[in-house]
């Protein structure tokens, strides 16, 4: 099979009009605006100490309007300037213009899927960290209390790691299945 060059052409910019302002619209998100948007999302998201909303621990509702502001700013040509703040929210502008970016809803996807796992990542680093500080206070204390320690004492200290961990096969740490186990699993029921 022959081989052929490819060659990038840039698409012409589309146009909407919105309240009598005809707006144009830069039709494709490159890779480098796809990182650079996705990266802000996540620190938006996960890591802003100016949230919109305070109360809940990441920042959705930040991360959307500054992401909306981070497109008109990249792909199209409206000045963001003398912008107003309800504009964030006006459905029919960022429907009309992301409908003109023929790979916004492949971004969004990905940007999703990113979401989710550091999401993931954050609850497993959480359920495990908080059964591990409590494993380790429950130690420090022991070895504080050594030269003092009574026969009652070591049955109480059993006790308590034999809680800590029972809590521990109950954590999301424990239920992860390798599928290297599983295989084997498998294979020792059939033989």
């Amino acid at each position: 099979m022959d081989k052929v060059k490819l060659e990038y052409k840039i698409p012409k910019n589309k146009t909407i009009e919105y309240n009598d302002t005809v707006i144009e619209v830069k039709p494709v998100l490159s890779l480098a605006e796809q990182s650079f948007l996705i990266n802000k999302y996540v620190e938006d998201y996960f890591f802003s100490d100016e949230k919109i909303i305070k109360y809940p621990e990441y920042d959705f509702f930040g991360a959307e309007c500054n992401l909306i502001n981070y497109v008109y700013q990249t792909c199209t040509n409206i000045d963001i300037e003398d912008f107003e703040n309800d504009l964030y929210v006006d459905v029919k502008l960022w429907k009309d213009v992301i409908s003109k970016i023929i790979n916004f809803e492949d971004f969004r996807k990905k940007l999703d899927v990113i979401i989710l796992d550091i999401k993931e990542e954050k609850a497993l680093e959480k359920s495990v960290g908080e059964i591990l500080n409590k494993a380790s206070s429950e130690l420090i204390r022991i070895i504080n209390k050594f030269g003092d320690i009574k026969p009652d004492d070591i049955s109480k200290a059993k006790d308590a790691g034999l809680e800590l961990l029972k809590e521990f096969e109950k954590s999301s740490m424990n239920n992860v299945v390798s599928p290297i186990s599983t295989n084997s699993k498998k294979k020792k029921k059939k033989e």
